[in-house]
């Protein structure tokens, strides 16, 4: 049976990183974001204060983004291509 990828699964190594990096600093909140990707598998799923701080503690700018890429998470994830 294929597993269906978790929003953690797709997030693109930057952000990933930028997570992993923030979480010295942030740990609970960094922590609570993690948890919620990888318990969710569509962004639609995520509310809007969930990708307000999955952009926050990735260090993802919103400047030149529009609307409906924030909202996609362009930025944040990648296609997923496979479980590695």
């Amino acid at each position: 049976m294929t597993k269906i990828p978790t929003l953690y699964d797709k997030l693109k190594p930057r952000v990933r990183a930028k997570l992993k990096e923030n979480e010295g600093k942030y740990s609970s909140s960094v922590r609570q974001v993690i948890a919620t990707l990888k318990s969710t598998y569509f962004v639609q799923d995520l509310t809007i204060g969930e990708l307000r701080r999955l952009h926050l503690f990735s260090d993802t700018d919103y400047v030149n983004q529009t609307a409906l890429s924030i909202i996609w998470g362009d930025e944040i994830f990648d296609d997923y291509e496979g479980n590695n």
